[in-house]
């Protein structure tokens, strides 16, 4: 069991926050102002999670974590702690 804490461990302190919407959003300010006030809050401590498609919120939310520096992943199960673990006992 401590093999399971220690790999969660460090993903335990960051805000995760999803964006997605459709491909025909069209926002682009109002996303990258939800980043960027997300950032101003958490400072490091925040993964901005989407759905990976090029278009639209997606795509947005991908550009606009890379731009303000904030760590990005294309879907939940890219995060690293919903990655399966081999654990032995």
């Amino acid at each position: 069991m401590n093999k399971l804490l220690e790999y969660y461990e460090p993903y335990t302190n960051y805000m995760k926050v999803g964006i997605v919407g459709s491909r025909r959003y069209q926002n682009k300010l109002k996303v990258k102002n939800f980043i960027y006030e997300l950032k101003k809050r958490f400072n490091d401590n925040l993964i901005i999670v989407s759905g990976g498609q090029k278009e639209g919120a997606d795509g947005f939310a991908k550009k606009y974590s890379l731009e303000l520096n904030v760590k990005s992943y294309r879907s939940i199960l890219s995060l690293p702690m919903l990655k399966p673990m081999a654990v032995t006992t």
